[in-house]
């Protein structure tokens, strides 16, 4: 997991970000425990209580679930959840970006081009990444 500090992102935003990022990509299955609150901290040099907000929304969203005394675990459904976030958040950035084009008096080709270059270029690099 990484958290970037200079981000405008809150960092709980982000802490949430990662967590479903795992969950959708499989790092952590249904069932299973998470880090919980203090190694996460610890892990990411970030304040528990900012560790423990984003877990409470993780936990809204029904991505994970709380057992008592035993830690922070995966829901059952939590994958799908994860991913439709993920997805959503996803849309959301594509829609800011694609407006600060259009802002910028980039053609819609020219956004589609380099949308088309970036797909490409980050299939290039999980096939040369798979490879090693």
């Amino acid at each position: 997991m990484k958290i970037d500090s200079n981000s405008n992102v809150p960092i709980y935003k982000q802490v949430v970000a990662e967590i479903q990022a795992a969950i959708a990509s499989g790092i952590y299955q249904p069932g299973e425990a998470i880090p919980s609150a203090r190694d996460l901290s610890l892990t990411l040099n970030v304040n528990p209580n900012t560790i423990q907000r984003a877990f409470d929304e993780l936990d809204a969203l029904g991505v994970i679930e709380t057992r008592r005394g035993l830690g922070k675990f995966v829901c059952h459904r939590g994958p799908q959840q994860a991913t439709r976030q993920s997805l959503k958040a996803v849309r959301l950035a594509f829609v800011d970006a694609i407006q600060k084009a259009v802002d910028a008096g980039i053609s819609h080709a020219e956004i589609q081009k380099i949308f088309t270059d970036i797909i490409k270029k980050s299939s290039k690099a999980k096939s040369l990444e798979k490879s090693k």
